[in-house]
């Protein structure tokens, strides 16, 4: 994750307008390329769905919403919005996410639903696998839960 302040980000996009390597405190991190815009949890709101959902799988993520995926440097961090828990999905053998709604909506532009890549088995399953085993009516409903989060641009 890249915390940086409006000032440092808007320094950075000027570094890289001819560039797609990402570098941060002098150090490579990768192609800008796989750059996306996130809702990031919270620590609170992290330990909330920890409880209430213990990780049943050896990798945990739990870390972010994605809203846009394949994005730029000069790509603008999303705006505050109203994020709840919804729903949860598991193919019961190596990977589980949470269904979230982002401003009362399920789905991102692209279609996919917006979702936290929970945990998996890292030996068979990749963060991204998450989104395909959300489909309508293949998840649990769950009471909604109230979510904290910061709107970010993530590598």
């Amino acid at each position: 994750m890249i915390n940086l302040s409006i000032e440092e980000q808007d320094a950075l996009r000027r570094a890289l307008e001819s560039s797609t390597t990402l570098i941060s405190k002098g150090r490579l991190i990768g192609d800008t390329n796989n750059m996306f815009t996130a809702y990031v949890l919270t620590d609170e709101s992290r330990e909330k769905l920890m409880k209430k959902f213990p990780p049943k799988f050896e990798k945990v993520f739990a870390h972010h919403i994605t809203q846009d995926f394949g994005v730029g440097p000069d790509t603008p961090i999303p705006v505050e919005a109203d994020i709840r828990a919804i729903g949860y999905a598991t193919d019961g053998h190596d990977i589980e996410a949470i269904v979230v709604s982002v401003d009362g909506e399920n789905t991102r532009e692209d279609g996919k639903f917006y979702h936290i890549t929970w945990s998996l088995n890292p030996e068979t399953k990749k963060p991204v696998d998450a989104g395909d085993i959300i489909g309508y009516g293949t998840y649990q409903l769950i009471l909604p839960i109230d979510l904290e989060t910061t709107p970010s641009l993530e590598h």
